[in-house]
């Protein structure tokens, strides 16, 4: 055997047995070691991840003794000539009516809803309440898309919906059977309506203007397409004042009486005609713009109102 020096210079020495064997003990604490760097690790990510907010106070470097203010203000129901800027300050400063670099400008109604807010038929009855047409404009308005070659334009078909409280349109095509054999039924339909033998009311018994025509979707391709008609004949009930992309498709029998009873029945589920008005506080409003220049100390701007007579 070698001598006991020679084994001490062995670089690649072996761990006792005992040493190597897997044990509870060791198995605790290498789960702790793990689940302690997994949480170091999260928090530290966690901290790099997370920003925070933080506040510095520095010194204005403007040296300017005023300050300027912009302002832009909407005052729906209160006229220019009742409205003053003011300037108060801690310096007991008081300066009233400011004028220099301020504008005022008038606005109508037609702001934000304020106040109690209107039904949807009567924002329809006010929005179209001042339009009037001529003869020439009424007959353009009231007569049949039916040929792209008689005397009228037929340009604008929203035109036509916004003109009557109603329009109840039949879509057709010359070359659909169908519509052939619905033509006749729809003719002496429409003529029922338009002269008002077949009047309808709305659900305050008040006489609507409904309108009946029919469109050639062959002479008039494009307002059918703009109009989505996938199918012939298409009948459709369109609302003065609804979206434009939107109407109510009449899928009952063809026959004279379903569809008045179809019209009559939708409209009056509308109050169309309630004689609304615009509410007499927004018969003029104001917007007041500009600025004003203030001493650099606390203190308020303030929008106030002041009879004319004391101006």
């Amino acid at each position: 055997a070698p001598p006991r020096w020679v084994a001490s210079l062995d670089a690649f020495r072996s761990v006792p047995q005992d040493l190597a064997e897997a044990s509870a003990t060791g198995a605790t604490m290498t789960l702790l070691a793990v689940v302690t760097c997994s949480v170091l690790f999260l928090c530290e990510m966690s901290a790099f991840m997370t920003t925070k907010p933080r506040t510095d106070v520095v010194l204005d470097s403007n040296q300017d003794a005023l300050l300027r203010i912009n302002f832009d203000v909407t005052m729906l129901d209160m006229a220019c000539d009742h409205v003053t800027v003011g300037v108060w300050d801690a310096f007991g400063t008081e300066r009233m009516n400011i004028t220099r670099n301020i504008q005022k400008q008038r606005i109508d109604h037609k702001g934000k809803v304020s106040g109690r807010f209107y039904t949807e038929d009567e924002l329809v009855e006010l929005e179209y309440s001042d339009k009037s047409f001529t003869k020439e404009e009424q007959a353009e308005l009231d007569s049949d898309w039916s040929s792209s070659s008689d005397q009228f334009h037929h340009s604008d078909f929203q035109s036509v919906v916004d003109a009557h409280d109603y329009t109840f349109v039949n879509f057709y095509a010359d070359w659909c059977p169908h519509c052939r054999e619905f033509s006749k039924v729809w003719v002496k339909f429409e003529e029922r309506v338009n002269s008002g033998e077949d009047a309808m009311v709305d659900a305050d018994g008040v006489h609507a203007n409904v309108r009946v025509l029919k469109i050639n979707c062959v002479d008039f391709e494009e307002t059918c397409q703009e109009q989505k008609v996938g199918a012939f004949p298409s009948v459709r009930l369109y609302r003065r004042g609804f979206d434009k992309k939107a109407w109510i498709d009449y899928r009952g029998r063809r026959e004279i009486e379903s569809l008045s009873q179809f019209a009559k029945a939708e409209v009056r589920k509308r109050h169309i005609h309630t004689g609304a008005h615009f509410h007499e506080i927004f018969g003029e409003g104001c917007r007041i713009a500009g600025n004003v220049e203030v001493a650099r100390v606390p203190g308020t701007v303030h929008f106030q109102a002041m009879h004319s007579n004391e101006k």
